[in-house]
């Protein structure tokens, strides 16, 4: 019987490749740590200057201001951040070698990535709900005169609740057992991932897309000048 051939890293190295997981190739993780970095300190100071603004400045919290204040204090009744417990994965992912070519990875670290990709993915749309509620709460206000569109943008945050949820659900038990899902060693079944992030996509472009286009009719249909709307 031959010998199977083995290699140091989580997948077998590509021909004419020799991994070295002592000095692995950068692809791409330098870059990605880099924009983490940066898009941490400035959604921090952003967020620290309308926390200023509002409690310290204009003495005028409204419930929208509420929601990243929520994102930020309030997980399951956890003082930590929701977004950089969301960013605090990718953190992790890369500490185990996230950026790095797979071959290039042990075998450990590849399922410490997973599982920090795992709850990466379950962190992502209570994050990305919140963000979006954030933003309809703010153009309920702009338009709160009209109460049909008050009540409409109410309505599209149940709905898009209704949404999100059974993605939600399909993400936190796409393995059973959830161990399957980052340790290869664990006999169990798993769905389609490429099929739920697809769909994921699609919902989150289709709603994006949605929070632009409504304030524009309204924008347009308000009697002020073309500055004044233009501001808005």
């Amino acid at each position: 019987m031959e010998d199977q051939p083995s290699y140091p890293g989580a997948i077998p190295p590509p021909l004419n490749i020799t991994p070295d997981l002592n000095n692995p190739q950068d692809a791409g993780r330098t870059l990605s740590l880099a924009m983490l970095i940066v898009c941490d300190i400035l959604i921090t100071i952003f967020f620290a200057a309308r926390v200023y603004t509002k409690a310290w400045a204009i003495h005028n919290i409204l419930v929208e201001d509420g929601m990243p204040l929520y994102t930020f204090l309030h997980v399951y009744k956890n003082p930590k951040a929701l977004i950089l417990l969301y960013s605090a994965t990718f953190f992790l992912m890369i500490h185990h070698g996230e950026g790095y070519h797979t071959w290039e990875v042990t075998s450990e670290n590849y399922s410490q990535i997973l599982k920090w990709f795992y709850a990466n993915s379950i962190l992502s749309f209570p994050t990305a709900y919140f963000t979006k509620v954030t933003l309809l709460l703010l153009i309920g206000r702009v338009f709160a005169v009209k109460e049909r569109v008050a009540r409409g943008i109410h309505a599209f945050i149940v709905i898009l609740f209704v949404a999100y949820l059974p993605v939600q659900i399909v993400r936190m038990i796409i393995c059973i057992p959830i161990r399957a899902y980052w340790d290869l060693s664990v006999d169990g079944r798993c769905l389609n991932q490429g099929k739920i992030s697809l769909f994921g996509l699609a919902l989150a472009i289709f709603t994006d897309f949605v929070i632009l286009l409504v304030p524009i009719p309204l924008t347009w249909s308000l009697r002020v000048s073309w500055r004044r709307r233009s501001r808005l």
